[in-house]
């Protein structure tokens, strides 16, 4: 078995309320040793480009192409393994998990109890998304035990994402992500999130730790 440290939740300048730059992510995560998931508000474009700029250096580094989407009932995440077209994506949220879940991409629901950045909450007992986000660093406790209380009544995958908008921000929460095999890609690392083979962690990644351990 493979472990790999996932920031779940990061925004990038494509956010346009975020202050990280592609190259500064990138080099601080491969400094550090962290995979991460770019998740910018409404768009793949941060995703994208960072996953695209990794493999054109030929960087060892786990890139999750995402975006965080707002639908008719909350926001959502929504992870890719890979550049892919996504030209159109619907807003309502029944109809967005379905084309989502249709594709091989996962759902993840962020910050789910917070009411300033549109949480799911509640409605996440009728649409079942593929994960819950049990720890934001942004979030206050209580938001982040009624995250965990639902992940563990409706028995979904739990997550933690830093949903960082700044550099320092990057790993101060993350998900270990448990892989059958030291040969991996996104693909096996999207299935394992789904399957439940996943450890939110609520405490900042330390520099400097290996971002691959096998068991």
């Amino acid at each position: 078995m493979t472990y790999i440290a996932v920031d779940l939740h990061v925004h990038t300048v494509y956010s346009g309320d975020s202050r990280v730059k592609v190259v500064d992510l990138v080099e601080y995560c491969r400094e550090v040793g962290l995979g991460v998931a770019v998740t910018d508000h409404e768009t793949f474009s941060g995703g994208f480009t960072t996953y695209r700029y990794v493999r054109e250096f030929g960087y060892d580094m786990v890139v999750l192409c995402g975006a965080e989407l707002m639908t008719n009932l909350g926001a959502v995440i929504v992870l890719l393994p890979e550049p892919q077209d996504v030209n159109y994506v619907p807003k309502d949220l029944r109809l967005l998990v379905r084309w989502a879940r249709d594709r091989g991409f996962i759902t993840i629901a962020p910050h789910p109890f917070s009411v300033t950045r549109g949480g799911l909450g509640e409605y996440l007992y009728d649409i079942e998304v593929d994960a819950i986000e049990v720890y934001n660093p942004s979030c206050s406790v209580e938001e982040n035990e009624r995250a965990m209380e639902l992940a563990n009544e409706l028995g979904l995958p739990k997550v933690a994402g830093s949903d960082a908008h700044a550099l320092e921000e990057v790993g101060t929460a993350y998900t270990v992500v448990s892989v059958q095999s030291s040969r991996f890609d996104n693909y096996d690392i999207l299935e394992a999130i789904r399957e439940g083979r996943t450890r939110p962690v609520c405490r900042p990644y330390t520099r400097g730790s290996s971002l691959y351990s096998t068991a």
